[in-house]
């Protein structure tokens, strides 16, 4: 998966370059726009990372250290299981996004997301133009064409998360390892032992730093094995570049240490879903997703670049001109990665960061022979006229299936309007809890009611023990018995959830409670719901604000 280093420094801003490169830095504009999108607050974690900032800075401030403590280590925010043990690993993240949304609001935030992602995009395009032997118009055009062909593996996530700030790292190292810029360079281990302790507390796929950095150590180590040398063994003990990776893989494990909860902190990737008893979309495999009816066509098509993924990496092991070791070391980077893309649909980013630039190594050489060969009929005027009907045709197709083109209607910075009169709404009316919230909303509600009301739960399955998830919060959506349990054993005085929530139960749940006298629907909008307990205590909000029953509907 190497570049070619003479290639990679000859990439410099020049007016010719630019004539060049104009396809690429169309395609960056275009799938920029994926990421100027409203943000909606209702169902994503931004909220919470927020409020995340909010308390622990505050309290630092103060020179308390109990509080920021609290955030980093147990389930800060419900009145459910306050003390559950569990790691906050995104807080600084949270600290970051809240400065900005001081300073910009969410349209800072938004921005910001658009920043890093385009960031994220441009590093794996050129990443992918230091595999072309020689800057090309065709390899150039080749390089914008796989990339926009590939590019929904990216833009499928365009929500403002710490994720984000994975993919642009994770890009990096990539770009950095694969021209073996990074042994060249020493000042840039510096830099990059830097940049993973930002990563290690800004979000869980920190864990991606040191486990590439790894892969290139055992590419050279099956390179040396493989090759021609008769004194291979001793190489291994011998060679620069084995000790270079050595050092760079052991510093970037080392330095995810440096974190709030040292060691536990840096394993955390390996043990999250020991307890993780909520199925989060994101989570799913791309044939759960299918079963489902998620954007069937947007599933199908991941299955299917994962598939010439793996066949072309296949063909790879023939190719005699690649050492046999790089050939086996793709396999087994590429392999895993085809596979976690499918088992978890949030690693497709990933998978894309590597795919891109693999797919144009590969046929980078077939497409120019096949530019050559017939050269000549690219004068024809017949022929261009019919490629240029059949390149429009095509093109019209692939925008038809929809996720290559961006959700005009939600184009813009910031929150959706309207986002905050249901919160609004709560403490205008000076409502107050326990608050029964579903699992989506919680984000939302740590964002608007936190510290004034502490929730049900959050939008973390991990910050909950799984006995809770299933045999509370799940089984009360749909079991009238456990629910009434729920409410004797709480006190709930108000719920506050998401419509739109398609768990298993939560639409029925719902009917249940608007039909079910002892609860009263006193707020409906296009995405929340509030009811609030039919008691002496509510009977002001009753009064005033009560819905009838004949506006909800069972479909």
């Amino acid at each position: 998966m190497g570049v070619d280093l003479a290639t990679l420094y000859s990439i410099t801003v020049t007016k010719t370059h630019l004539k060049l490169f104009w396809p690429i830095i169309l395609l960056l504009l275009y799938f920029s726009s994926f990421y100027l999108v409203y943000i909606n607050l209702f169902n994503s974690d931004i909220g919470r990372h927020i409020a995340n900032g909010r308390v622990i800075w505050d309290n630092l401030k103060s020179g308390s250290l109990h509080s920021p403590a609290s955030v980093l280590t147990t389930n800060f925010y419900s009145f459910t299981q306050t003390d559950f043990p569990t790691i906050n690993h995104h807080w600084f993240f949270g600290i970051f996004a809240y400065f900005l949304h001081i300073v910009g609001g969410f349209e800072l935030l938004t921005w910001f997301n658009w920043l890093l992602n385009t960031a994220a995009f441009a590093l794996i395009l050129a990443t992918a133009i230091a595999t072309l032997q020689q800057k090309s118009k065709v390899g150039i055009v080749f390089v914008a064409i796989i990339g926009f062909f590939l590019m929904p593996l990216l833009t499928h996530r365009d929500e403002v998360r710490p994720e984000s700030i994975s993919l642009l790292f994770f890009s990096l190292y990539y770009f950095l390892f694969s021209s073996g810029l990074i042994l060249k360079k020493k000042w840039l281990f510096a830099i990059i032992l830097g940049i993973q302790i930002i990563w290690v507390n800004s979000h869980l796929f920190f864990i991606l730093g040191p486990l590439l950095a790894g892969y290139f150590l055992f590419e050279r180590v099956l390179t040396l094995l493989f090759g021609n040398s008769k004194n291979r063994v001793r190489l291994l003990f011998t060679d620069k570049k084995i000790r270079l990776w050595f050092a760079l893989t052991f510093g970037l494990f080392a330095v995810s240490i440096v974190n709030p909860n040292g060691l536990a902190g840096a394993l955390a990737p390996l043990q999250i879903f020991n307890n993780y008893a909520y199925r989060v979309a994101e989570n799913q495999s791309t044939f759960f997703m299918i079963k489902y009816g998620a954007n069937v066509l947007l599933y199908s098509y991941f299955i299917a670049i994962s598939f010439i993924a793996l066949l072309l990496t296949l063909c790879t092991l023939r190719n005699k001109e690649v050492p046999l070791g790089k050939r086996i070391a793709q396999l087994l980077l590429l392999t895993p990665f085809i596979f976690l893309a499918n088992k978890i649909n949030r690693m497709s980013p990933f998978f894309a960061v590597l795919v891109i630039p693999f797919i144009v190594q590969v046929c980078h050489k077939f497409i120019n022979h096949l530019y050559e060969k017939h050269k000549q009929k690219f004068q024809d005027s017949i022929f261009i006229m019919g490629g240029s009907t059949v390149t429009c045709i095509v093109l019209i197709l692939v925008l038809k299936l929809g996720f290559f083109v961006p959700h005009i209607s939600m184009i813009g910075a910031g929150v959706l309007s309207d986002t905050y009169i249901p919160a609004h709404f709560f403490l205008e009316n000076n409502l107050h809890g326990p608050v029964f919230n579903n699992y989506d909303i919680g984000g939302y509600l740590a964002y608007n009611l936190f510290p004034k009301e502490k929730l049900f739960l959050d939008n973390r399955p991990e910050a909950y023990a799984g006995e809770f998830l299933t045999d509370e919060y799940l089984a009360a959506l749909k079991d009238e018995a456990v629910w009434k349990s729920l409410v004797q054993k709480y006190q709930l005085n108000v719920i506050f959830f998401l419509r739109h929530d398609q768990i298993d139960g939560a639409q029925q749940f719902l009917y249940n409670r608007v039909t079910d006298p002892e609860w009263v629907p006193v707020f409906v909008d296009d995405f929340v719901l509030i009811l609030v307990k039919n008691s002496e205590q509510n009977k002001s909000v009753i009064d005033r604000y009560k819905l009838p029953q004949e506006l909800f509907v069972m479909r």
